[in-house]
């Protein structure tokens, strides 16, 4: 699995993360993502070893959750692929197409 996330409309950035229902992410604690290009695109690579064919997960900034008081993202696993991408944008819904 690999996570895209634009934060090109954040201001003082000092950590990105990603957490979610299904290990190895979980709500307490952070997976960092790394800068792409710095101040506008983070990623992280992540394997799932689990039965459910989805999870939620939110994205972090600085210890902040985005979506406050919104649903949590859904994803499924892209079966017919090695690698399923999710892209996104920080604390808006829409996915951005691949």
């Amino acid at each position: 699995m690999r996570f895209v996330l634009d934060v090109s409309q954040v201001d003082n950035i000092k950590t990105v993360g990603v957490r979610g229902s299904n290990s190895p992410l979980n709500w307490e604690n952070d997976l960092e993502m790394k800068p792409i290009f710095a101040d506008s695109i983070y990623a992280i690579d992540v394997t799932f070893v689990t039965g459910y064919l989805g999870a939620e997960i939110k994205f972090v900034i600085n210890g902040q959750f985005e979506l406050q008081q919104k649903a949590n993202r859904r994803f499924a696993f892209d079966t017919t692929r090695d690698t399923t991408v999710y892209n996104a944008v920080f604390d808006q819904l829409k996915t951005i197409k691949q």
